[in-house]
């Protein structure tokens, strides 16, 4: 219990440090089998399934507009949704190459407006975070500043 304590302290500090800056954007690296939603109950934020987000959204739109539409779902969602403080889990949907989307790169430039920390559960290496191998469709690597990172 006093790791949790400690935990959501450490968190909701950085929360606090980030609204100084331009981009509030943060990475929690998680490998942890504890589930997230214990983590920031205690913290005044949403946390945001994307895969059931974007899967329920896209239903009914033609496949050739998806791609253009998941950016304006994802921005939409993010700017409308009433916490300061997003959390971003389950968004493995976005690397899908037919959505040509940049996750990492989306949620670092929607957090102008909001704080956003993505919940990572994948490859972090050499301050990149990477997701899938490179011979996947769905491999990408992204740059990340070491002050974005959250490192449980």
């Amino acid at each position: 219990m006093k790791d949790i304590e400690w935990f959501i302290k450490m968190l909701e500090e950085k929360i606090e440090e980030k609204n100084l800056e331009y981009n509030r954007f943060m990475v929690l690296l998680w490998n942890n089998n504890t589930e997230i939603k214990h983590l920031f109950e205690e913290i005044d934020s949403s946390i945001l399934n994307i895969n059931v987000i974007i899967s329920e959204r896209l239903l009914d739109i033609p496949s050739k507009l998806q791609a253009i539409k998941t950016q304006q779902i994802i921005t939409e969602v993010i700017r409308n949704n009433p916490q300061k403080v997003i959390v971003i889990d389950n968004f493995e949907i976005l690397f899908s190459p037919i959505l040509k989307v940049k996750p990492i790169e989306l949620f670092r430039e929607l957090s102008r407006y909001k704080t956003i920390i993505v919940i990572w559960r994948y490859s972090y290496e050499n301050n990149r975070l990477i997701y899938a191998v490179p011979e996947h469709a769905e491999y990408q690597e992204t740059q990340i500043n070491k002050n974005e990172m959250i490192i449980n």
